[in-house]
């Protein structure tokens, strides 16, 4: 339906015959973002800079970048125009976008596992429970184009990034216990606040771009998106495993055969570190709570990520 609507109600602009790829611009940013996309990928499951591959990966990555921004600022005509970044407008909505997909994608990462293997539920609750947000999301969008044009569009993007980041601080306090209505109301706000965010953040970025720069722009802001989720993504589970591991280890140290707590009643036999069995469930307890407390800590460093949106809004 999408490409009949643009074959039929689209028409072609005559072509500029002077124009010219950047091959040597795409092919670096190219080859830069993507050993930037492994070295966050991989880095995890391979210990970071403990694996050669990850060290050739980011100096590759390293060397390409370098190579396209010097190229950018040297070129004539670079696959990027640099006049695209004299707008302070769309600066701005570039580094809201990359907010933004830090929090988006990463969020969605890690609230599936959550509900799934902490909280116990199956897919199909998951599937459903994820639905409130993209309700939210849906429902700003239809209400923050029109309340664009009559109010100023900072006040409606500093409510949306006060619903997103207030949704996010309440994340931190949750328990595997939490109920499907919090979710529901929780995660609908958040949907809300990314919406409110979304709409006015387009209008502002490209009001005061020139019209020529307008397709650079709009690929601009995507790839600064993904680059964002890629990043988010990464972080978070790096945080994930970092904090299951410091906090499992805290935590050990209380289970001790000198804790009399796990020698008397019903722990003497279920829970005492001197029993394989009893060591096997004490080990499972406390790997579950350290990835509680890990989530929560995930879910903190989003809503720390997402604070300085504020002053960027109303620069």
């Amino acid at each position: 339906a999408a490409c009949a609507g643009l074959w039929i109600f689209f028409k072609d602009t005559a072509r500029d015959s002077t124009l010219r790829f950047d091959w040597f611009g795409f092919g670096a940013l190219s080859v830069g973002l993507g050993a930037l996309q492994l070295v966050l990928d991989r880095g995890t499951t391979k210990d970071w800079f403990s694996s050669g591959e990850i060290v050739i990966e980011t100096i590759v990555a390293g060397i390409a970048l370098y190579l396209f921004l010097v190229h950018m600022f040297t070129a004539e005509k670079p696959f990027i125009p640099r006049a695209v970044f004299k707008d302070r407008n769309f600066n701005g909505g570039m580094v809201l976008m990359f907010v933004m997909g830090v929090v988006l994608l990463a969020s969605s990462a890690l609230l599936s596992p959550y509900l799934q293997n902490l909280s116990g539920r199956t897919v199909t609750q998951t599937g459903f429970l994820m639905v409130p947000r993209g309700l939210g999301v849906m429902a700003a969008m239809i209400f923050a184009g029109r309340l664009t044009m009559k109010v100023d569009p900072r006040l409606i993007m500093t409510v949306g990034a006060a619903l997103m980041i207030w949704s996010l601080l309440r994340m931190t306090a949750w328990t595997p216990a939490i109920s499907a209505s919090t979710i529901f109301w929780v995660t609908f706000f958040q949907g809300v606040g990314m919406g409110a965010v979304f709409v006015p953040m387009n209008l502002v970025a490209f009001a005061t771009l020139p019209a020529h720069l307008r397709t650079d722009g709009a690929g601009l802001t995507n790839l600064m998106r993904n680059i964002g989720s890629a990043i988010g993504v990464s972080l978070t589970t790096t945080i994930l495993a970092n904090s299951v591991q410091t906090i499992h280890a805290h935590l050990a140290a209380y289970a001790s055969p000198f804790n009399r707590a796990l020698g008397v009643n019903g722990a003497s036999m279920m829970m005492n570190p001197q029993i394989p069995f009893g060591l096997a469930n004490l080990n499972s307890l406390i790997e579950y709570r350290a990835q509680v407390q890990a989530y929560a800590n995930d879910f903190l460093f989003m809503f720390v990520v997402s604070l300085p949106v504020f002053a960027v809004i109303w620069l």
